[in-house]
């Protein structure tokens, strides 16, 4: 039972945003069974809204017990608002609040979060469906032919980090601040810039170098970073864990491989509790989940730190998925 969390992308500096995409970050696609309207979403928004309330007048309460990684608004059975509260294990000794302003308290031991890439080191994706991708130098079954779907291996390279690897998230279309047209590939920070340690300018290649036994093949470039939002460590908050790659047409294409769900919607939709999303990723390809909680607050571990974001979701998977997400799928 596995959760994950999907960000919100709001992060590209105002003179070089996209005035528009090509398709969601998250495939947000409703499939059959899940037959929700927007009005359907606001009536369980506003179920939703004492827990968020609640939350946001507790948050230092919520956080303060030992172990506590996060929290998150969310239904219960009954469609009754609850908070989640997350924890890396359960301790029957500990004495956890039970209720938050009249809104029930209920502890859910999740483990720990972690970032999977490691900048300055050799980073460990072996955790891929059985296959041992690294040692791939030649015939790399990893290797796609240009443009690349979204949804596969990519990643950084800069001599700080080693082998790292990661997922085209999605493909937007925009302008540059001098009003040139401009295509951007959208990933994680962690993915495109190394936790703020790659310059702009450096070559994102496709496969990762870590699909690629850690060698850096720059005719594998498909484009080059272009901005990134700085993740804030020391407890300050974040939104997002994002970056820009610049890219072209002949480089990169707007859907994911035939055997997904292809080019993504571009109009968006609000996220709820109980809505069904997929995505398809570098490790696990087309996987599919239910969100599990909104106005997340959670706390990652990164090799430079532990990094607290707010304003997440939660997703776990949903049949017929076992997992919704392994490492190498950040993006």
């Amino acid at each position: 039972f596995r959760r994950v969390l999907f960000r919100s992308f709001e992060f590209v500096p105002r003179e070089d945003r996209p005035t528009s995409t090509e398709h969601t970050p998250l495939a947000a696609r409703r499939p059959e069974g899940d037959p929700r309207t927007e009005l359907d979403v606001a009536a369980i928004q506003r179920r939703l809204a004492p827990a968020m309330q609640a939350q946001d007048r507790n948050w230092d309460r919520l956080m303060a017990p030992a172990g506590v990684v996060g929290h998150a608004a969310s239904l219960d059975d009954n469609g009754k608002p609850i908070i989640r509260l997350l924890l890396k294990n359960r301790n029957p000794r500990q004495r956890l609040p039970t209720e938050m302003d009249g809104i029930p308290v209920v502890p859910e031991p999740v483990g720990e979060f972690f970032a999977t890439q490691e900048p300055g080191g050799a980073g460990d994706l072996s955790d891929d469906n059985g296959i041992d991708w690294h040692s791939a130098t030649s015939g790399n079954p990893r290797w796609v032919n240009r443009p690349v779907p979204i949804g596969i291996s990519f990643g950084v390279s800069v001599p700080v980090m080693t082998c790292n690897g990661g997922t085209i998230g999605c493909r937007l279309r925009g302008t540059l601040p001098d009003g040139t047209p401009a295509l951007f590939l959208l990933s994680c920070n962690h993915v495109v810039a190394g936790v703020n340690l790659a310059p702009i300018d450096s070559p994102l290649l496709q496969p990762a170098k870590v699909d690629n036994n850690c060698v850096e093949d720059l005719e594998d470039q498909i484009g080059s970073l272009h901005t990134y939002r700085v993740l804030q460590l020391g407890g300050l908050a974040n939104r997002v864990d994002a970056g820009l790659v610049r890219t072209t047409e002949s480089q990169a294409g707007n859907a994911t491989p035939t055997d997904s769900y292809g080019r993504p919607r571009s109009q968006p939709l609000t996220a709820t509790v109980g809505m069904f999303v997929q995505k398809h990723g570098r490790t696990t390809a087309r996987t599919y989940g239910r969100v599990t909680g909104v106005n997340s607050t959670i706390v990652i571990a990164y090799p430079a730190g532990n990094v607290l974001f707010t304003g997440q979701l939660t997703v776990s998977n949903r049949a017929p998925s076992t997992v919704f997400t392994r490492p190498g799928d950040s993006g």
